[in-house]
């Protein structure tokens, strides 16, 4: 954090020139420092009335110009403020406050405050700024926002207190206490504009909502939330709050539908993204996921990850792929990657991994090299791959057919697993759980051995306290007589 007397040490020399370098390049650091995602122009003007000395740019938003200002006296800065009001600036100041005239110290910042405030600008100072980011979990995103959308006068110990404030209010968002989260929304709406102070408390809301409570409750009002995060939103939260709060991705989770990942595209090490999906895998629900091998140039190390391609979910790993509501990646053509369906399995193969894997099979379809189709279906809640009449067969002629469909029961509705296409798909529209869904269709369609089997559970389970991560997938794979009765009836003869 700059000080005031390293402004006085840079202001100190016989060159003009290189004190005026010195106190820029400082400034620089601050606002950088600040916000760290913004571009920051510098100009050849220092303290000019109307020329600013930066220009603060960002991708979606306006741009701010920035003046720094060598007056003590908030009456002359209340002038700039008032003739400059059309450019929403930021106004840094490189010294404390003085009084001037006969009137009080503090009336005077209260003027300029008002002033600036209805002007929608800022007026600050370098030392000022290094203390808006001092809260270890959200000072970031609030230097940031003032950078942004400040406005009004923030002195040091403005700084501090608001600081403190919006930590405590953040905190209360996603453990649903009502005091602490209004206090918090109020404490931004004091130095945000209309439109900046709306985008933080809607991050306020998404603690909210992700903690459980309901939006009804929500103590700044209803916006645009509802009980589910748009993608809109998260996409604005992917932009603004930092990886580094992973209790706070973690707990987003809670209120991510697969809706909400639509127009994201985030792949390779996403550490967001994974906080997200410990606490989303256990309520995201899809009707379909494709489970293709890979061939890519980075797939050297192959650890389990999710990932989010042009807004399809996908998990990665141990040389394969599963994409969420998709038959079939975007991206297949893509020149540094390739995608391929594994051959069919054997009769006997499909029966190990049902065992291993634990998965309950209803149907199984087989033919031999001439085209011979035999099937085996279980009534009910059955599992035909451990059948006697299938472990008979398999030691007969296991490894001499090759398996065309299988269906699996997940959270009791019928799964098909299509061979050719490298797609596990419920039979009707009807939608199972996600974890539940890559489970059986990865353990089906891709080769799989003890270690990646414990690395895929690892990835499906939810939260991160589990200690049998394969015993919560095989949860989400049981069924249950009322599952059952909605779903279509298993044929039990062979065909």
């Amino acid at each position: 954090m700059t000080s005031y007397n390293e402004i006085l040490e840079a202001a100190d020399g016989s060159e003009s020139g290189e004190a005026v370098s010195r106190i820029k390049k400082l400034a620089a650091q601050t606002l950088y420092e600040a916000d760290g995602d913004m571009k920051l122009l510098s100009t050849e003007h220092f303290n000019h009335s109307y020329l600013p000395d930066f220009v603060m740019r960002w991708p979606n938003r306006p741009q701010r110009f920035v003046f720094l200002r060598a007056s003590a006296y908030a009456d002359e800065i209340r002038d700039d403020v008032v003739r400059l009001a059309d450019r929403r600036p930021i106004f840094v100041q490189l010294s404390e406050f003085l009084p001037n005239n006969n009137e009080p110290l503090q009336q005077s910042i209260d003027n300029l405050s008002q002033s600036a405030g209805e002007r929608r600008s800022l007026v600050t100072s370098m030392p000022t700024i290094g203390l808006l980011d001092d809260s270890p979990r959200t000072g970031k995103m609030l230097s940031s926002f003032v950078m942004r959308g400040g406005k009004g006068v923030i002195t040091d110990s403005e700084a501090q207190s608001l600081a403190l404030r919006v930590e405590s209010g953040f905190d209360g968002a996603m453990n649903s206490d009502h005091e602490a989260t209004a206090d918090g929304i109020e404490a931004v709406q004091t130095v945000l504009d209309p439109a900046s102070s709306a985008e933080f408390t809607h991050l306020f809301e998404a603690a909210w909502v992700s903690g459980g409570a309901s939006a009804i409750e929500f103590p700044g009002g209803l916006t645009s939330i509802g009980d589910n995060l748009t993608a809109e939103l998260l996409h604005q939260m992917l932009d603004i709050v930092p990886e580094s709060l992973s209790d706070f991705w973690e707990q987003i989770g809670n209120a991510v539908t697969l809706e909400s990942f639509a127009q994201l595209n985030l792949v390779g090490q996403q550490p967001r993204i994974q906080s997200i999906m410990k606490n989303a895998i256990g309520r995201l629900v899809s009707n379909r996921c494709a489970v293709l091998r890979t061939q890519r140039s980075d797939q050297e190390v192959d650890p389990f990850m999710w990932q989010i391609e042009n807004g399809i979910l996908s998990l990665r790993g141990g040389g394969y792929q599963a994409w969420v509501g998709a038959s079939a990646p975007s991206s297949a053509s893509s020149s540094d990657q390739e995608f391929t369906v594994d051959p069919a399995p054997s009769l006997s193969r499909i029966s190990t991994v049902a065992e291993e894997a634990r998965l309950t099979i209803s149907d199984i379809g087989v033919s031999d090299a001439d085209g011979i189709t035999v099937r085996f279906a279980s009534p009910g809640l059955g599992d035909v791959a451990t059948s006697d009449l299938v472990e008979r067969v398999t030691e007969t002629v296991g490894n001499l057919v090759r398996v065309n469909e299988v269906v699996a029961l997940v959270n009791g509705k019928r799964v098909s697993v299509d061979y050719i296409k490298g797609v596990a798909s419920s039979r009707t529209n009807s939608k199972v759980s996600v974890s539940g869904l890559i489970w059986n269709g990865w353990n089906l369609l891709a080769e799989t051995d003890e270690d990646v089997r414990e690395s895929l559970a690892n990835a499906l389970s939810a939260g991160d306290e589990n200690d049998d991560a394969e015993a919560d997938v095989d949860g989400a794979n049981s069924a249950t007589e009322s599952d059952v009765a909605d779903s279509p009836t298993a044929d039990d003869n062979s065909g």
